[in-house]
């Protein structure tokens, strides 16, 4: 598909794409737009970094950018819990080495403080996607009196939480949660770019968010600065901009709070924004804005067009990191 081809998508068919770039075969199927469910859509690009044949594409009604193709619910399951961290994070086994290099600790100390404003009077903390856990422990340090709760897909992950860390982590996704606590603030950094859909996480939201409670995200901005192709990748669904974003948290029936670009050191254009539960939700999201759509496609048309240098520098990579263990 050209860069210009208008793509009308097909809810529910899917294939398989035998000759993938993946050492197993990659299941793809099409989809609609999560926000406006239109089908229509113009292709921006047709790989990842890794130079995976998937597709991404904006929405000719709303302006949002997602994932279409994509891979299957069914097959990233299988992929998070057990390949993710190595292909993006070139993370074989937890190690300071480990944290070092990805400044993992540094980054901790950094969203601390951006959520700090929102975390000074809560009693608990739910952080879905706790990942290594040091945001967590951040929380615990800086806020003694606060309880902290988290969910990691990562199995390693999740117990090094655990045993190394002792916050309570449990190992799952957000749908697998054991309990019926309720929490003043949950928090989800560079998660939901990773969801095929964002009922089930606004729905979880509603019933474990206390009243007043603020929900708190951070996600790749696809209007922002980034020069290179990272942000595309097998793993990310969808990808926002401030007005997206917004748009998202107006459609799920909360006030929006605050919407800020991150570009710094550490981020490389990402959003944070935070609302909280009450306002009635928005049934059809703003149309597309086409001073936002010119940006973006002027982005993308910067990227490679070939995925033949992307796939030997995957390789190399894998290789690389697999020579590590």
């Amino acid at each position: 598909m050209s860069q210009e081809e208008t793509l009308t998508a097909l809810p529910g068919s899917a294939q398989k794409a035998w000759r993938s770039f993946l050492p197993f075969p990659l299941e793809l199927e099409y989809c609609a737009c999560s926000l406006c469910s239109s089908s229509k859509a113009k292709t921006l690009m047709t790989f990842d970094q890794f130079g995976f044949p998937i597709g991404t594409v904006e929405c000719e009604e709303c302006g949002f950018v997602y994932t279409n193709p994509r891979p299957t619910e069914a097959y990233m399951k299988v992929f998070y819990e057990k390949y993710f961290w190595f292909f993006f994070q070139g993370r074989v086994k937890i190690s300071e080495r480990f944290f070092r290099r990805q400044r993992t600790r540094e980054w901790a100390v950094l969203k601390y403080s951006r959520c700090a404003p929102y975390l000074s009077k809560a009693k608990n903390v739910l952080e879905i996607g706790a990942g290594s856990g040091l945001f967590l422990d951040q929380v615990r340090k800086n806020l003694p009196g606060t309880s902290v709760a988290g969910i990691e897909p990562d199995p390693q992950m999740a117990e090094y939480c655990r045993s190394e860390l002792k916050l309570d982590v449990q190992t799952g996704f957000f749908q697998d949660y054991q309990g019926e606590n309720v929490f003043d603030v949950i928090v989800l950094f560079h998660v939901v770019e990773h969801l095929f859909e964002f009922t089930s996480l606004f729905q979880f939201v509603r019933k474990h968010l206390a009243p007043g409670g603020v929900l708190i995200m951070e996600a790749p901005d696809v209007d922002g600065a980034w020069k290179t192709v990272f942000m595309i990748q097998l793993s990310h669904m969808h990808l926002f901009s401030p007005r997206t974003i917004k748009n998202l948290f107006l459609a799920k029936g909360f006030e929006v709070l605050q919407v800020s670009r991150l570009q710094n050191e550490l981020d490389d254009s990402n959003l944070f924004i935070a609302g909280r539960l009450g306002e009635p939700p928005q049934e059809t999201p703003a149309p597309r804005d086409s001073q936002e759509s010119m940006r973006i496609r002027s982005r993308f048309q910067q990227m490679p067009t070939s995925r033949t240098f992307l796939v030997l520098r995957a390789w190399v990579r894998l290789a690389y990191f697999a020579l590590r263990r």
